[in-house]
């Protein structure tokens, strides 16, 4: 049986070749781009639209002629519906895909490049039938390999392919850009942070500097405390002496007038020096309660600064 099927299709062949002798060399090349639309990735016949045909050429009269000869020759069939409008065209029978050499031979060359248009036409037409959704224009890769297949081929796109594929670069680049400003949106974010943290760091420094300034501060105000409190002791002994001393005078009061006198004199001289000395306690106290609320305040201070340091690291 497959021999009775190639010696009937055999002469089919023969015709072709020789309807593609008589073309010039760029309508048999216009033929091969035709003929190469007529066969599906898998191998069978496609029936294609006219005006899908039509960006095969400059001018869409030169792919009308090349078409309206092949259906003359019985190689392809054209078909229209009744007011001559939606015309297909399709091999004139499925047969010579496998019974033509040539054909063979221009399917397998561009077997790659039919699979992705069909893969195009498809996508293009769903894409089409729903509005033309953004959610539906192809990425990453898949953009990147139609923004090549573009390149590759031109203009001999169908309208509604090139649209499609038009749509899908375009948002390709929209996104690479969107991407680009969002990296250079972040990178612009790290680099305030990084000089917001230097800052804080810088201001830390400074707090803690500050802070140990003040604790210095308030170690030497605590020492000058500690040595007016001693000078205040000496003073109270000293006072306490002139009284066991005004104590002793008046034991003696059998002394001589004159010894009376020093003795009053030593006394007075005494209680002048008890009431300097009260005076100057009652001064250095109130000056020693003064830095002491100095230092609670400082204190107060520096504990407030390190708790708005730590709320602010966190």
């Amino acid at each position: 049986m497959w021999c009775t099927v190639t010696t009937r299709m055999w002469p089919l062949a023969v015709h072709a070749d020789a309807v593609l002798a008589e073309l010039s060399p760029a309508r048999r090349k216009l033929a091969q781009a035709v003929f190469q639309r007529m066969v599906t990735p898998d191998g069978t016949r496609a029936i294609v639209d006219l005006d899908e045909l039509a960006p095969l050429a400059p001018a869409r009269a030169e792919v009308r002629g090349v078409v309206d000869q092949l259906v003359s020759a019985r190689l392809l069939v054209s078909k229209s519906d009744d007011h001559g409008a939606g015309a297909t065209v399709e091999l004139v029978h499925e047969s010579l895909i496998s019974a033509w050499p040539q054909l063979r031979q221009w399917v397998e060359a561009g077997r790659e490049h039919t699979a992705f248009l069909a893969q195009v036409r498809q996508a293009a037409q769903q894409w089409e039938s729903r509005g033309c959704p953004p959610g539906l224009l192809w990425s990453g890769d898949a953009a990147g390999e139609a923004r090549r297949f573009m390149a590759r081929v031109g203009n001999t796109l169908g309208p509604r392919e090139r649209r499609f594929l038009d749509s899908v670069v375009a948002h390709a680049l929209r996104s690479h850009r969107i991407k680009r400003l969002a990296v250079a949106g972040t990178m612009f974010v790290l680099a305030g942070l990084v000089i917001a943290a230097l800052f804080v760091v810088i201001w830390i420094s400074r707090a803690e500097k500050e802070a140990l300034r003040q604790a210095d501060e308030a170690g030497a105000a605590r020492r000058e405390l500690a040595e007016q409190l001693e000078l205040v002791q000496d003073k109270e002994a000293a006072r306490a002496a002139a009284e066991h001393q005004a104590k002793a005078a008046g034991a003696d009061a059998e002394l001589s007038r004159a010894g009376l006198q020093r003795a009053n004199r030593q006394l007075t001289d005494a209680l002048e020096a008890a009431r300097r000395a009260g005076a100057q306690e009652k001064a250095l106290r109130e000056r020693v309660e003064k830095l002491l609320g100095e230092e609670r305040r400082r204190n107060e201070k520096l504990r407030q600064q390190r708790k708005k340091m730590a709320t602010e690291l966190r």
